[in-house]
C-alpha cells in the first residue's frame, strides 16, 4: 500500500530538516504535526535504515551527470540537492540540481521533480534563474542553472538577527551580502571566479535606508513572481531561504520544488498542506491545497517582507499549535510596534499582503509590485489599514460574549448615531467592494482576450498559411469583444483597461489587417487624450502614458514596414519622448523603449542616413548598460551590436567590428537560453551567426566564418521544420546559401556555386508566389538571380541563360522599388543588377543597350549618394559603373566622354583610399581605377599624366603583393600595370 500524498510531502520535508538543520530541527518539525507524528518517525527511521537519509544517501549520486562534473554540494531544497558543477564542454561553473535520493523511494517522486523542471523552464525573467540544460543519469533526473554568487535572504537575516532594526541601513544589507559571499568564495573551489565588485543595483541599495532597501528587493521579487503567475505557475514555498541576492545586487526567486500550474491537477490531490508552516496562509491550514491560488504566494511573500523589515515573524507563540492558531486568527503583531522606523505606507502594504482574508490581499503580484513602486517613488499607496468597522467585526468573531456586552453599552449610552455612521460607512465600503469586483471581473475577461491574442499570435497555427482566414475570423471575434465594452459607461480604471485591450488588438492586427490596426490606433489615440486630463494621481498618469507610448510605437513600426517614412518617424519619435517621461523604464516599458529606438534606427537605415543609424545603435548600447537584461532588451542589444559590426568599414575597424559581432552572438545565445523554444529568438540567433560568419570570412578569410554560416542554416532549418511558414527564417536560410555560393565561386567549386544558388532560387520563387507582399524575400530573390546570371555569363559563357536570369532580376527590382520607393537598400540592388545587365550587353557588343542600362544605374546611385555622400559601398559601386560607361564611350568613339568617366571613377577611388589607406579593398580598387585612367591617357598621347597615374596605382598594388605574396589576383593586377608601363 502506497503512503498518502500528504504523508509523502511531510516525509520529504522532515528528511530535509534532518539533513540540513539537524536532529533538533527535525524533532521540532515532527512536533508541529502531531497527527502524523507516529507515521513520520516510523518512515524516516525506515529510510535511514535503508541508507536513503544522511550524508551517505548522496553517495549514490554519480560524480558525473551527463556533461557535468559534480564538485561540491551547495545546499538542499524541498525536492532536490544543489551542487556546484563544472560543465566540461563549455568549461563553466553551473548550479546542478539533482532529485533528492529519498524521492526515488516514493511513487511519483521523479514526477514531482520533473514538474519543477517544467515550471522553471517556462519562465523567462531576470529575477528567475534560467534552466540551461536538462538530463537524466542512471535514472536520476537533473537540471542545470546559472551559478550565481551571493547569499539567501535567510542567511542575511540570520547574520543580522542580533541587530536592532533602527541601526540597519542599505549599506548594512550590502556589506552583509558581501561578507557572506566572500566567506563562500573562500570555502568553495569555484570562489576564484567570483567578482566581488558591486553592480549598479547593489550600489543603489547602499544609498537607501533599511525599509527602502528592503522594499527595492521585494519590488523585484514581486515582478519575478508576477511573471511566474502570468505563466500559470505558483511557487507555494516563498520564504527568505528561497530569495537569493547576488553580490552585484540582483535578486532571484529560487527553488520551485513545490511549484505547480495554477489550474493543473496536482500530484497531491488529498488537500495536503505543503510548504513552510510559518509562511503558509491561514486558508491552507483550514482547507489544505484546495485553497491554493495567487493570494497564497502573496501572503507568503508578505510574511517574508514583514520578517525582513522587523527581523521577526509576525505570529508568535509558545508552541507550534499556538503559532498556527495565531495565523488562523489573523492577528499579527503590528509592524511598527516592533520597528517604529518603518514608514506607515510600507506597513500598510505589508499588512495588506498578509491579511487573513484572501479577498482583501492584493489581487495580483503586479498590484503588490505597483504599490511598492509607488512607495519607492514617494507617491501615495493604494493599501490602507483595516478600518474601524472591519477591526470591530474581526474582534467580535474572536470574542462573541464580550462583543454582545459592548453592543448593550453601545445602545445604553446613546451611541446609536455613531452606529448609523458606521452603517453608512459600511454601505460605502460595500459599493467600493462591488466596484472592485467589477474591475476584477473585467480584468479576467480582458486578461483572457490578451492571453488569447498573444497565444494565437505565437502558436503553431499562426505560422501556417492555410489558417490565415481562421486567424482573421478570430481577430474579428476579439474585436467584437472590444466593441461590446463601448456599450458600458466605464470609469477611468475600466477605460484604461479598455486602452490596454486596444494595444493588444493593434499588435495582432499588424500582420492580419493593417487597416484595422489604423482604426484601433485612431480610437486609442482619442481615448488617451480623454483620460490624461482626468488622471487622479501621477501613478495613474504614468500608466496612461505607457499605454499611449505603446500604441504610438506599434503604429510607427507598422507605418515603417509600409514604407511611410514621414508618418512613421513622427509616431516613433513621439512614442520615444513619452517613454522618456516615465519614472521607470523596466519590464514591458523598458522593452518597448528599446524596440522603439531600434525601429528609429531601421528607419534611418532605410533612408540611408547612416551617421544617424550609428548614433541610434550606440545610444541603444549605452542605455543597455544600465537596463535589466530581459529577453526583449537582450534581443534588441544583440541586433544593435550586429548592425554596428556591419557599419565598421576598412581594415582599421575590423577588430572593432569583430568585437561588436561576438558581443551580438553572446547576447543572442543568452536570449536563446532564456527562451529555447521561441522561434523569434531562434531567428535572431540564426541571423547573428550568419552576419558574424560573413564578416569574419570577408575580413579574415578564416574557416570559422563559413562554419558560423553553416550553423545559421542549421538553426533556420530547425525552426522551419516546426514553423514552415516563418518568412524571415526562410530568408535567413537562403541568405546563408547565397553566401556559401560566393565562397564556392571564389574557391573555383563551380558545381557548389550553382547548386547553392539553385537551392535559394527554388525556395524563394515558391515563397514569393504565395507571399507577393514580402519585399525582403523579393530583394534576396533579386540578388540570387543576379548571382545565377553571373554564373552563366562568367563560368559557362552561356549569355542566353544569363540574360534570362538578369531579366527576372530586373522585374523583381522594379516591383520592390515601386512598392517602397524611399527604401535605399532596394534601389541600390536595382542599380547593381542594372550594372550587371549592362556588362552582359557589352559582352554581346550591344553597346546602345549597355549604355542605357549603365546610365540608369549611375542615376540611381547618384540619387542615393545625394542622401548620404560618404557611404562607402555606394561610392565604390558608382565608380564601377563609371568605369563601364567610360569603356563604352571609348569603344563608340566618344573618347573625351570616356576619359572623363574614367577620371571621375579614379577620383572617387582615390578619395576612398585616403579615407582608408590600409584597406585592401580600397587599395585594389584604386589600382584598377589607375589602370583604366592611365591606359586612356597613354592612348590619347598624354604620357606624362598617364605615367603619373600609373605609378600611383603601382605603389598600391606592390604593397598588396608584399603583404599577400600568394594572392594570384594581386600578382595578376601588378603584371597588367607593369605591362602598361
Amino acid at each position: 500500500m502506497n503512503p498518502s500524498p500528504k504523508i509523502e510531502e511531510l516525509v520529504f520535508q522532515a528528511v530535509s530538516k534532518l539533513e540540513t538543520e539537524g536532529e533538533s530541527a527535525f524533532r521540532a518539525f515532527v512536533e508541529e504535526h502531531p497527527g502524523e507524528k507516529k507515521d513520520l518517525l516510523r518512515m524516516v527511521r525506515r529510510l535511514t535504515g535503508m541508507g536513503f537519509v544522511g550524508v551517505g544517501s548522496f553517495s549514490e549520486i554519480p560524480h558525473e551527470m551527463g556533461e557535468f562534473e559534480l564538485v561540491e554540494r551547495l545546499g538542499d531544497g524541498g525536492m532536490g540537492v544543489v551542487f556546484a558543477a563544472r560543465q566540461k564542454g563549455l568549461d563553466r561553473w553551473v548550479a546542478l540540481k539533482v532529485v533528492r535520493p529519498e524521492h526515488l523511494f516514493f511513487e511519483g517522486g521523479k514526477e514531482r521533480f520533473r514538474r519543477e523542471i517544467q515550471a522553471v523552464s517556462k519562465l523567462h525573467h531576470p529575477g528567475i534563474l534560467p534552466v540551461l540544460s536538462v538530463g537524466e543519469e542512471k535514472g536520476i533526473p537533473f537540471f542545470a542553472m546559472t551559478l550565481v554568487h551571493g547569499a539567501s535572504l535567510a542567511e542575511i537575516l540570520a547574520e543580522l538577527s542580533e541587530s536592532r532594526v533602527s541601526d540597519l541601513g542599505g549599506e548594512t544589507l550590502s556589506q552583509t551580502l558581501l561578507r557572506l559571499t566572500e566567506q563562500k568564495a573562500q570555502r568553495f573551489s569555484w570562489g576564484e571566479d567570483v567578482a566581488l565588485e558591486p553592480g549598479p543595483e547593489r550600489q543603489g541599495l547602499e544609498e537607501e535606508n533599511w525599509p527602502r532597501a528592503i522594499a527595492h528587493v521585494f519590488h523585484r521579487v514581486c515582478l519575478a513572481m508576477d511573471h511566474a503567475h502570468s505563466r500559470g505557475v505558483l511557487h507555494r514555498d516563498l520564504k527568505p531561504s528561497n530569495l537569493m541576492l547576488t553580490v552585484d545586487g540582483r535578486v532571484f526567486v529560487v527553488d520551485f520544488g513545490l511549484a505547480r500550474e495554477e489550474r493543473s491537477k496536482d500530484l497531491t490531490v488529498s488537500g495536503a498542506v505543503l510548504g513552510s508552516p510559518a509562511y503558509m496562509p491561514p486558508e491552507l491550514h483550514k482547507e489544505g491545497s484546495r485553497a491554493l491560488g495567487v493570494q497564497s504566494d502573496i501572503y507568503s511573500l508578505g510574511i517574508t517582507l514583514y520578517e525582513a523589515l522587523s527581523l521577526q515573524l509576525p505570529f508568535q507563540g509558545k508552541s507550534p499549535q499556538e503559532i498556527q492558531k495565531s495565523i488562523a486568527a489573523g492577528t499579527p503583531s503590528p509592524l511598527r510596534t516592533l520597528a517604529p522606523g518603518i514608514p506607515r505606507d510600507l506597513e500598510a502594504i505589508t499588512m495588506k499582503a498578509i491579511d487573513v482574508d484572501p479577498e482583501r490581499r492584493y489581487s495580483s503580484m503586479k498590484s503588490f509590485a505597483q504599490d511598492l513602486g509607488r512607495f519607492l517613488r514617494r507617491e501615495g499607496v493604494r493599501a490602507r489599514r483595516p478600518n474601524l468597522a472591519l477591526r470591530l467585526s474581526r474582534w467580535s468573531r474572536r470574542h462573541p460574549s464580550r462583543a454582545f456586552g459592548g453592543l448593550a453599552a453601545f445602545v445604553a449610552f446613546g451611541l446609536l448615531p455613531m452606529g448609523l455612521l458606521y452603517q453608512e460607512s459600511k454601505a460605502r465600503e460595500q459599493l467600493e467592494h462591488e466596484k472592485q469586483q467589477a474591475l476584477k471581473a473585467f480584468g479576467l475577461a480582458k486578461g483572457a482576450v490578451d492571453r488569447f491574442l498573444v497565444k494565437a499570435a505565437k502558436e503553431d497555427f499562426a505560422r501556417t498559411p492555410q489558417t490565415k482566414a481562421i486567424r482573421r475570423a478570430l481577430l474579428q471575434e476579439a474585436d467584437r469583444f472590444y466593441r461590446g465594452l463601448q456599450d458600458f459607461s466605464l470609469d477611468g480604471e475600466l477605460k484604461l483597461s479598455r486602452l490596454q485591450v486596444l494595444s493588444s488588438l493593434m499588435s495582432w492586427a499588424q500582420e492580419l489587417d493593417p487597416k484595422k490596426r489604423d482604426q484601433y490606433w485612431d480610437e486609442a489615440r482619442r481615448l488617451v487624450a480623454s483620460l490624461l486630463p482626468r488622471a487622479k494621481s501621477s501613478g495613474e498618469r504614468d500608466r496612461i502614458l505607457l499605454e499611449g507610448a505603446t500604441i504610438r510605437s506599434l503604429q510607427g513600426e507598422g507605418l515603417r514596414i509600409q514604407g511611410k517614412e514621414g508618418m512613421a518617424r513622427r509616431e516613433l519619435e513621439a512614442a520615444l519622448q513619452t517613454f522618456e517621461q516615465l519614472p521607470e523604464r523596466t519590464g514591458r516599458a523598458g522593452e518597448l523603449y528599446f524596440q522603439t529606438m531600434l525601429s528609429l534606427a531601421y528607419l534611418e537605415r532605410e533612408a540611408a542616413h547612416f551617421p544617424e543609424v550609428r548614433k541610434w545603435f550606440e545610444r541603444i548600447l549605452e542605455e543597455g548598460k544600465k537596463s535589466p537584461k530581459t529577453l526583449g532588451v537582450l534581443t534588441v542589444l544583440s541586433k544593435a551590436n550586429l548592425l554596428l559590426m556591419g557599419m565598421q568599414d576598412g581594415a582599421t575597424e575590423v577588430a572593432k567590428g569583430v568585437t561588436y559581432g561576438r558581443k551580438a552572438l553572446k547576447l543572442a545565445e543568452q536570449a536563446k537560453r532564456l527562451a529555447p523554444e521561441d522561434p523569434n529568438v531562434g531567428m535572431i540567433l540564426a541571423r547573428t551567426l550568419y552576419f558574424l560568419g560573413r564578416f569574419l570570412h570577408r575580413t579574415a578569410g578564416d574557416k570559422e566564418g563559413v562554419g558560423l554560416v553553416r550553423r545559421s542554416i542549421a538553426e533556420s532549418r530547425a525552426i522551419l521544420r516546426k514553423y514552415p511558414d516563418t518568412p524571415n527564417c526562410l530568408i535567413h536560410m537562403c541568405e546563408g546559401a547565397f553566401f556559401l555560393s560566393k565562397v564556392a565561386k571564389d574557391r573555383g567549386e563551380d558545381d557548389l556555386w550553382r547548386s547553392h544558388l539553385e537551392f535559394a532560387r527554388s525556395e524563394l520563387e515558391e515563397w514569393c508566389k504565395t507571399h507577393p507582399q514580402d519585399l525582403d524575400a523579393k530583394e534576396l530573390f533579386l540578388k540570387v538571380m543576379g548571382g545565377l546570371g553571373g554564373y552563366w555569363l562568367r563560368r559557362k559563357k552561356d549569355k542566353a541563360k544569363a540574360l534570362v536570369a538578369y531579366k527576372r532580376g530586373l522585374e523583381l527590382a522594379r516591383e520592390i522599388s515601386k512598392a517602397a520607393p524611399s527604401n535605399a537598400g532596394y534601389r541600390y540592388e536595382w542599380a547593381k543588377i542594372l550594372n550587371d545587365t549592362a556588362i552582359l550587353h557589352a559582352s554581346r557588343k550591344e553597346w546602345a543597350a549597355s549604355r542605357k542600362m549603365v546610365e540608369e544605374a549611375i542615376a540611381i546611385k547618384s540619387e542615393l549618394l545625394q542622401r548620404e555622400v560618404e557611404h562607402t559601398p555606394y561610392l565604390f559601386s558608382l565608380a564601377s559603373s563609371l568605369n563601364l560607361l567610360g569603356r563604352i564611350h571609348r569603344i563608340q568613339g566618344r573618347r573625351k566622354e570616356g576619359l572623363e568617366a574614367f577620371r571621375k571613377a579614379f577620383d572617387i577611388k582615390k578619395k576612398l583610399l585616403q579615407r582608408n589607406p590600409r584597406s585592401t579593398i580600397a587599395m585594389r580598387k584604386f589600382a584598377i581605377g589607375a589602370q583604366n585612367l592611365a591606359a586612356a591617357l597613354l592612348s590619347d598621347g598624354r604620357k606624362k599624366e598617364g605615367h603619373e597615374v600609373l605609378e600611383e596605382g603601382l605603389q598600391q598594388v606592390r604593397k598588396l603583393v608584399k603583404a599577400y605574396p600568394r594572392n594570384s589576383r594581386f600578382r595578376s593586377l601588378l603584371q597588367k600595370l607593369e605591362a602598361l608601363k
